[in-house]
C-alpha cells in the first residue's frame, strides 16, 4: 500500500513555543492590564491571547508530535531574526 506524505501548510496562528512569539508576556499576561473586559482565566495554562496560550502551543506540539510533522521554517531557519520572524497585527 503507497502512503502518500502529508503536507499541513499555512499559518496556523499559534505559537508552537514562546520563541516563536514577539511579546510572549505582552500577549500572555500585560493584555489583561490594557483589556480590562477581557476575562482572566483562572487556569494559567489558558491565559493569554490565542497563539499564546500555554494549553494551545501544547496541544498544537502534541499535534505535530502525533502526526509526525515538522516545523519546517524553525528547522530550515533555526535562530531567530526579530526583524523578519514577527509581524504585528495590533490588539
Amino acid at each position: 500500500e503507497r502512503v502518500s506524505p502529508l503536507i499541513w501548510a499555512g499559518d496556523m496562528n499559534v505559537c508552537r513555543e514562546d520563541r516563536d512569539a514577539s511579546h510572549v508576556n505582552f500577549f500572555r499576561h500585560t493584555i489583561y492590564r490594557i483589556r480590562k473586559n477581557y476575562h482572566i482565566p483562572t487556569d494559567k495554562n489558558n491565559k493569554g491571547q490565542p497563539g499564546v496560550i500555554p494549553s494551545e502551543q501544547r496541544r498544537f506540539r502534541e499535534a505535530l508530535r502525533k502526526g509526525d510533522l515538522i516545523d519546517a521554517y524553525r528547522m530550515f531557519h533555526p535562530e531567530l531574526d526579530r526583524d523578519k520572524d514577527f509581524t504585528w497585527r495590533g490588539c
